[in-house]
């Protein structure tokens, strides 16, 4: 698929996507302000059953926000002419992989190096030659 076709199907599907978070987000933002007005009756399960409900719409609007951040950012890389090439290493993103995941922006060598790269430095900062150097030290 050309890049202009594969922008042209993007589009629309991106719009979408980002209406449909902005009116949960908008859901979500109501239902936070909403347990803050509520009275404090009940016992303190109660109390605990509100703290996590508020936990959980918090989280749910931090992860939508995160993704309408995203979107917004590929509709602008359309906008520059930029849209599904790597940020990386410039090279065209697979198409398959543009439609599974619209707003991705590496390719999947590029995410695969990422991944192995973080992988590879966890290892690092968790080494058990680092902890038994720690006990030994006591």
């Amino acid at each position: 698929m050309k890049r202009d076709e594969l922008v042209a199907k993007m589009r629309p599907i991106l719009l979408g996507r980002r209406e449909a978070l902005r009116r949960r987000l908008s859901g979500e933002l109501t239902n936070l302000n909403a347990n803050w007005d509520r009275d404090d009756v009940g016992d303190d399960s109660d109390s605990a059953m509100g703290n996590q409900d508020d936990e959980i719409h918090s989280l749910l609007a931090q992860t939508d926000s995160q993704e309408i951040h995203r979107i917004n950012a590929a509709l602008e890389s359309m906008d520059r002419g930029e849209y599904g090439l790597c940020e990386e290493c410039h090279q065209p993103i697979a198409s398959a992989r543009l439609m599974a995941l619209p707003y991705i922006t590496t390719c999947i060598n590029c995410q695969r190096n990422a991944e192995a790269n973080r992988s590879r430095s966890a290892d690092v900062d968790h080494s058990p030659a680092e902890d038994s150097d720690e006990s030994n030290a006591d």
